[in-house]
């Protein structure tokens, strides 16, 4: 049976425009981008800030327009945010956040709505004694805990996490990725993981993309792209990664 492609992204470029004096200069955000997802696989995409990270995120979703193609093999591609508490309505219990999307989507009764509420609060290491809490009520690691299973109660295939743990200490940082690593497994997801921190991504994925400047300068399994790099700017970043280095070294 040949692989499954679930998300193909061919030549993508974005550009907004900058007002300067009386003119407007264009200014690009993403220059030909491309790489494909397969099914069930886990993508870490890096490079520092500016580097147009979000951007392709917001392009694959639909969000933002942009030139190139986009084929996503999946419906309902759902996203996980850095901040949990921007993210979640401060004026909404859990229980309600939860059920949103299934009220939208229709077709079930409260009785079996509250019951995938509660799956996705056990999928995500919640009891159901959390329903009735508001976002503010609970910890940072809480509600993105919260932010994972509204994404996930949507039943997606493609989940694209945009620096998910980077607001939270380094334990509870551990705990989001195990949990990210057991509902891959659980639900078959695909991530798209977008990061800063090159440790998380080489401890969460398979593939990596490493973008500068709104360019993919290089791409390839985690193992080969981290032991061995071929451009200087994947080399530089990941000098300051004390795992890298050990890894290198065995």
């Amino acid at each position: 049976m040949p692989p499954r492609y679930i998300l193909k992204v061919d030549n993508v470029s974005n550009t907004y425009y900058e007002t300067v004096g009386f003119k407007k200069v264009a200014k690009p955000v993403l220059e030909s981008v491309s790489f494909d997802m397969l099914k069930g696989q886990i993508i870490g995409l890096v490079g520092e800030s500016g580097s147009g990270k979000s951007t392709l995120a917001k392009c694959i979703l639909g969000v933002i327009d942009y030139t190139g193609t986009i084929t996503l093999d999946t419906k309902n591609p759902q996203m996980v945010f850095q901040d949990s508490t921007s993210s979640l309505n401060p004026s909404m219990t859990v229980e309600r956040i939860l059920e949103e999307p299934l009220i939208i989507r229709g077709g079930m009764t409260k009785g079996e709505r509250m019951k995938k509420v509660e799956e996705a609060l056990d999928a995500v290491g919640l009891s159901m004694e959390y329903a009735k809490s508001k976002p503010g009520e609970l910890s940072g690691g809480q509600r993105q805990r919260v932010c994972i299973a509204a994404a996930v109660i949507s039943e997606p295939e493609l989940v694209i996490l945009d620096e998910p743990v980077s607001a939270l200490d380094v334990t509870i940082q551990a705990q989001i990725l195990e949990l990210l690593a057991k509902l891959r497994k659980k639900y078959n997801l695909s991530y798209l993981f977008i990061s800063h921190d090159l440790n998380v991504v080489y401890q969460l994925c398979d593939y990596v993309l490493v973008m500068r400047r709104g360019k993919v300068v290089e791409q390839g399994y985690i193992d080969k792209v981290y032991n061995h790099p071929e451009h200087e700017y994947t080399k530089a970043l990941l000098e300051a990664s004390e795992l890298i280095i050990k890894s290198g070294e065995n």
